[in-house]
């Protein structure tokens, strides 16, 4: 685990859009914690400048939350059916990324309703 995290601080550039298997420290309360998929939301400025980035955490459990967004097996190298948990945005130390798993493009209605249920929850739309 500790040569892949020296080559994501090293050689990986991480951008907007990917998923990586994450060790999030423990939180309290219902926020999402232990060793699970994120996706990265930072801009790729940032994620090329700074020790930090902007996730979002993914669960299998189904809510059926505007701020919740379903994304199916298979897509960008999901295992199972899983749903980005909008709500939790937080930042992170890169350090805590552990594995690339793939990532969603700009173009896709996946990434469009992940970017419309981060407005919601921030009170934008």
């Amino acid at each position: 685990m500790a040569q892949i995290i020296d080559w994501l601080q090293t050689e990986r550039t991480i951008q907007r859009g990917e998923l990586y298997l994450c060790d999030l420290p423990a939180e309290r309360g219902s926020v999402q914690s232990k060793y699970r998929p994120v996706i990265i939301l930072q801009n790729n400025t940032g994620n090329r400048h700074s020790p930090t980035t902007l996730i979002a955490p993914l669960t299998r459990q189904n809510k059926p939350l505007p701020t919740h967004v379903h994304l199916r097996e298979g897509i960008a190298g999901l295992l199972y059916d899983s749903h980005v948990l909008c709500e939790q945005i937080r930042t992170i130390d890169k350090s805590c990324l552990a594995k690339y798993i793939g990532k969603i493009d700009f173009d896709t209605e996946e990434f469009r309703n992940i970017e419309k249920s981060i407005l919601i929850s921030l009170g934008f739309k």
